[in-house]
This record gives C-alpha cells, structure tokens and sequence, in this order.
C-alpha cells in the first residue's frame, strides 16, 4: 500500500511537468506509425493520469501502454523535461494487476523462453536470420572505440550484424 501511495506521487509529480505541447508526437514511433493519440506519449500520460485518478482503464488502455517501446526519444524532445519512461513504468506497474490471468502466465513464459539460452537457443537456430558468418570488421583508422552489445538473442537469430561480409 505504501508503495502504491509514493508511486501515485511519484507519477503526479512527472504528469504535472507535461505541458501537452506535443513535441513528443514528432519522436514517438510507435505515434508515427499508427497516427493514434493514445500511441503517443501525450495519450499514453492522459491513460495513466485516468487510473491515478479514478482507477478505471479498459483493456484497449493497457494495449496503448504496452505499445511504448520505451525507447525515450520523447524525452529528448520534450521542453518540461518530462521523465516519460518513469512515468511508463509506474503505470504498467499498475495495469499489471489488473491483467487477465492467462496474460500473466503467457508474459512470464515468453519473457523466461527469452532470457534462458538453454531453452531460446535450440529454436533460435531453427529460425535463424542468417546461415552466413563473415569475417570480422576490422577498421581501417582506429579514431574511437565503439561497443557493440549482442544482446540476448542476437548472436543465435542474427550472427551477421557484428560481421562484414
């Protein structure tokens, strides 16, 4: 219950910031993409401010918040220096209680299948991106350094990405 409480403060605060001036909607790919309002960052503050206030979203509104990539172009573009992606997570943290069952066990199976290479990577050969492995890039002037994360299932459904050919 406290925990609640410090979120709903937390999340009050953030959604005091936003101004709804819309330079977000420019950023936002999943906006860009499916032209809804509720796609946006804007939309998607307006879903959490409903279930702050009187605890009422549908299923459609956890559909919008679930579409955030979370990807923080927004924020960048947002004059308040709204904290967007915290304000996100607080309102999936609440909606997540409210999820069908079956829901909640799909989402854990394919969120553990994911993150378990023992279990991802037998199939993630199956359904390999590509069979070709290039040889190594190797810069011609070294002006930096660059870090290249794989990633969790990038190495088996994509070996390439961190090759030349």
């Amino acid at each position: 219950m406290q925990t609640i409480k410090i979120s709903n403060m937390e999340a009050n605060n953030i959604i005091r910031k936003c101004v709804h001036c819309g330079f977000c909607l420019a950023t936002c790919p999943t906006y860009q993409l499916l032209g809804n309002e509720l796609d946006s960052p804007r939309g998607r503050i307006y879903l959490i401010k409903s279930v702050l206030e009187n605890h009422h979203f549908s299923k459609q509104s956890i559909v919008h918040l679930d579409r955030c990539l979370t990807c923080k172009s927004c924020e960048t573009t947002c004059p308040s220096g709204v904290e967007y992606v915290q304000l996100v997570n607080i309102g999936r943290k609440l909606v997540e209680q409210k999820r069908p069952f079956w829901q909640k066990v799909y989402r854990y199976f394919v969120r553990q299948f994911l993150t378990t290479p023992i279990l991802f990577n037998p199939i993630g050969l199956i359904f390999r991106h590509s069979q070709i492995k290039g040889k190594s890039i190797k810069p011609i002037i070294k002006i930096g350094t660059v870090l290249l994360l794989g990633g969790c299932v990038q190495p088996i459904l994509a070996p390439n990405i961190n090759h030349s050919i």
